[in-house]
């Protein structure tokens, strides 16, 4: 099934200007499903869920650093995590407050490899490029 976000997914992937991207909406209706399907047309593709691995959460609080925790997750997955290359995906970033607020403190940085997805909170998010009515459909 194609859907207007898997588009704009597709477009975000290949503008070269690209920083982290949050993904919210509904319940449902198939977030999840459509980043993992972009994550098909990278060369590397990590899938965090927070919820699931919430033992991941300390990688954040021990060191913000993007460089070292790209090292600390690419070891604990045994997934490279290669600039431009690699999807980092951050499900459920909302049962990690830290990853949140290391993201958005290095949003001003560019950032080829993270994308996150958050459900029922809607949270401003600076980096974010598209509008929220550009991912709702």
């Amino acid at each position: 099934m194609k859907r207007d976000i898997d588009q704009q997914l597709l477009d975000w992937k290949h503008d070269s200007a690209r920083r982290a991207l949050l993904v919210r909406g509904a319940r449902q209706v198939g977030k999840t499903y459509s980043v993992r399907e972009l994550g098909r047309t990278f060369a590397h593709y990590l899938e965090v869920n927070f919820e699931e691995h919430p033992d991941v959460c300390l990688f954040f609080r021990d060191s913000p650093d993007p460089i070292r925790l790209r090292e600390k997750l690419a070891a604990y997955y045994s997934t490279p995590i290669v600039p431009g290359e690699t999807l980092l995906f951050l499900d459920e970033i909302q049962s990690c407050p830290e990853a949140f607020s290391s993201l958005s403190a290095s949003s001003t940085r560019r950032c080829r490899t993270f994308m996150s997805l958050q459900r029922d909170r809607f949270l401003n998010w600076p980096s974010r490029r598209y509008h929220r009515s550009a991912l709702a459909g």
